[in-house]
C-alpha cells in the first residue's frame, strides 16, 4: 500500500509539473504573439517651462518605430486653460496620417488621446504634434511642457503641417535651446506575419467608351487581400501622368472589397476634348504611402483609354444634350428646376431627360424622366423616374415611396436607386431634390415632381441617404450638368428620335438662386441642337433625323 501510495504522490506531481509547464509555454506564447505594449518618448519626465506656438503652428516629436508598430495612444504634458487643439500624427515626409480636433480641459499633467480604435500603424520615422488653433492673448490659454535638462535629444520640431524644423535651428530670443517636448507615444507590435495587402483590381469606365462631351465615371476597385486591417489611405488616379484626382478611404478590413468613383469636373476632365486619342490611366492605392503592406508591388493599374468623334451610323446611342450651370456658389441645399416636354419621342426608344448629375456630401447622383423603366426581374415597365446615388450597394440607403421600388447594381460602378413609374406626358413639370431628413449615418435626399396640368399636383419619388460630412461640405455641388441621352433603341439601324424638350427655369436653395451662367455641349451625335431664348429664358433641347445644328456650344447666358 505505502509503495502504491508513493507511485501515486509521484504521478499526481509529474502531471502537475507538466500542467504547469504547459501553462508556462502557453503564456509565454501568448505573451510572444500579442505583445507588450511600450511608450517612447524624448523627455525624462521633468517640465522645466511651458512652451506655445502661433496659431496653427505645432510642437511635434519625431518617433522612430522599430518595427511595424500601432500606436495606441499619445500623451501630452499640458497646462493652463481650458482650450481647443488638433493632435496630428505625420507620416516621414510630414505627410497626415491622422488628426482630430480635442478640448482640452485645463488644469496641469499627462493629456492623453486614444487612438487605438484608428488602426494607426506606423514604421520608422514619424511625428506626433499638438497643434494651437486659436491666437488670443494670454492669459487664458494653455502650454506645451517642455524638458531642457539632461541630454538634448534633437527630437522636437516647430511649424505648421508639412513645414516643420528642428528647434534646434531655429534662432530664439535667449539663443538656440536644446529642448524637449514632453509628447509620448504609446504602441504594440503588429502581431506575427500579419500584414494588410492593398491591391487595385480593376478599373471600370462608365461608358466603356468615352465620347467628347461625355460625363465619364472612373469606377477603381480595391481589396485588401492582406490578414491585417488597413487604416485610412488616399488613391490617386492620373491620366497621361496628370492628377485627375485623389480620395481616401479611412479603413479597409482585411478581405473586403471597396469601389471609389472618381467624377471629376469639367475642368479636371479636359483630356476627354480630344478626337480619337489614346490615353494612360492609371489608379494607385495608398498613393501617400501611409499603409506598410506584405506587397507593394499590386498598388497600381493601368489601362488605355481613348475618346471617340467617328461618324455615328444608324442605331447608334449615347449621350445627346448637355448643359452645364453655375449658381456662383460651391454649394447650395435644394435645386428645382422647371421643364417642358414639347412632343411624344417617337420610334418608342429609350430615352433619359436628366436633370442635374453632381454629388451630394461629395457622392454623386442624378434624377429624372426615362420614357422606359426597367426593373429587376420584370423588365421594361413604361414611363417613369429615377434617382440613383453611387459608391455603395447597400439597399439601406435607400427609402421609396409607396409604388416605387429600390434597386442596386455595378452596371454603372456601385449604385443604389429608386424607381417609380409615372406616366408623364406633352406638358410642364417641375421636379425638386432637396433634404428630407437626416440621422447618425447622414443626410437623406428626397426627389419630387409636379404636374402642372393637374394644378401642380405633388408626387414623391422617395429618398436616399448620402454619407456624413462636415458642415462645410455638406449639400449639393455646383458647376455640374443637365443633359439628354439615347440609351436603347426599339428597333436597331433606325434613325434618332424625333424630340423636343426645354427647360423653363432653374433654380437652387429653395428657389433664392438662379444661375449666373450656363454653358452647351454635344456628343458626336449629329442630329442635335441646343438654343438660349432670351425672351423667355428657357433653353430647348432638340433631337431628330430631320434636325440641324444651328447653334454652335458654347455660353448660353
Amino acid at each position: 500500500m505505502r509503495s502504491s501510495g508513493r507511485v501515486f504522490v509521484r504521478t499526481t506531481l509529474v502531471r502537475f509539473a507538466c500542467l504547469v509547464l504547459f501553462l508556462l509555454i502557453a503564456l509565454t506564447c501568448v505573451c510572444a504573439a500579442t505583445g507588450a505594449s511600450e511608450e517612447q518618448s524624448y523627455d525624462d519626465g521633468s517640465s522645466e517651462f511651458g512652451f506655445r506656438a502661433g496659431a496653427n503652428v505645432m510642437g511635434a516629436v519625431a518617433f522612430d518605430a522599430p518595427a511595424r508598430r500601432q500606436i495606441q495612444r499619445v500623451k501630452f504634458f499640458l497646462s493652463g486653460e481650458r482650450e481647443l487643439s488638433r493632435v496630428y500624427v505625420l507620416d516621414s515626409s510630414q505627410r497626415v496620417l491622422f488628426s482630430r480636433d480635442v478640448s482640452y480641459p485645463g488644469g496641469s499633467g499627462w493629456f492623453q488621446v486614444d487612438l487605438s480604435s484608428e488602426k494607426l500603424v506606423v514604421q520608422g520615422r514619424f511625428y506626433a504634434g499638438w497643434m494651437w488653433l486659436s491666437s488670443h492673448p494670454c492669459p487664458p490659454c494653455s502650454w506645451l511642457h517642455v524638458d531642457v535638462s539632461g541630454v538634448p535629444r534633437y527630437r522636437s520640431y516647430i511649424g505648421p503641417v508639412g513645414q516643420l524644423s528642428l528647434v534646434k535651428d531655429v534662432p530664439q530670443e535667449d539663443g538656440v535651446r536644446q529642448e524637449n517636448y514632453m509628447i509620448r507615444v504609446t504602441f504594440a507590435p503588429v502581431g506575427g506575419d500579419s500584414w494588410p495587402d492593398l491591391a487595385v483590381t480593376d478599373i471600370v469606365l462608365v461608358p466603356t467608351h468615352p465620347e467628347i462631351e461625355d460625363r465619364v465615371t472612373v469606377n477603381v476597385r480595391i481589396r485588401n487581400v492582406g490578414d491585417q486591417d488597413a487604416g485610412a489611405f488616399y488613391t490617386a488616379l492620373h491620366v497621361d501622368a496628370q492628377l485627375l484626382e485623389e480620395k481616401v478611404l479611412r479603413a479597409l478590413s482585411s478581405g473586403a472589397s471597396a469601389t471609389l468613383a472618381f467624377t471629376g469636373n469639367s475642368s479636371t476632365w479636359a483630356w476627354m476634348e480630344a478626337c480619337n486619342r489614346a490615353h494612360t490611366m492609371t489608379a494607385t492605392i495608398d498613393s501617400r504611402n501611409q499603409v506598410d503592406e506584405h506587397n507593394e508591388g499590386n498598388n497600381t493599374w493601368t489601362t488605355n483609354v481613348s475618346t471617340v468623334c467617328q461618324e455615328v451610323p444608324l442605331g447608334e446611342t449615347g449621350g445627346l444634350h448637355y448643359v452645364w450651370w453655375d449658381f456662383g456658389m460651391d454649394l447650395f441645399t435644394s435645386l428645382t428646376i422647371d421643364v417642358t416636354i414639347h412632343n411624344e419621342p417617337s420610334n418608342g426608344d429609350g430615352l433619359y431627360f436628366q436633370m442635374y448629375q453632381a454629388e451630394i456630401n461629395g457622392v454623386g447622383f442624378y434624377f429624372g424622366l426615362q420614357t422606359d423603366v426597367y426593373r429587376e426581374g420584370v423588365g421594361s415597365t413604361g414611363k417613369g423616374v429615377i434617382y440613383s446615388r453611387w459608391e455603395t450597394l447597400d439597399l439601406a440607403n435607400t427609402a421609396p415611396a409607396p409604388g416605387g421600388w429600390a434597386s442596386s447594381a455595378s452596371t454603372e460602378g456601385d449604385f443604389v436607386g429608386i424607381r417609380m413609374n409615372y406616366a408623364w406626358h406633352p406638358g410642364s413639370y417641375r421636379l425638386r431634390i432637396a433634404p428630407a431628413s437626416t440621422d447618425a449615418v447622414g443626410d437623406w435626399y428626397g426627389v419630387w415632381i409636379y404636374d402642372k396640368s393637374k394644378g401642380w399636383a405633388e408626387t414623391y419619388l422617395g429618398a436616399l441617404r448620402f454619407p456624413s460630412v462636415p458642415q462645410h461640405q455638406r449639400g449639393i455641388k455646383n458647376g455640374w450638368v443637365t443633359w439628354t441621352e439615347l440609351y436603347y433603341k426599339a428597333i436597331q439601324q433606325t434613325p434618332v428620335p424625333d424630340w423636343h424638350v426645354s427647360i423653363d427655369g432653374v433654380y437652387a436653395s429653395d428657389a433664392l438662386i438662379s444661375p449666373i451662367a450656363a454653358t452647351s455641349r454635344y456628343s458626336h451625335i449629329e442630329q442635335t441642337d441646343i438654343y438660349y431664348d432670351p425672351a423667355t429664358g428657357c433653353i430647348h433641347f432638340l433631337v431628330g433625323p430631320r434636325v440641324v445644328r444651328e447653334h454652335p456650344a458654347g455660353q448660353l447666358f
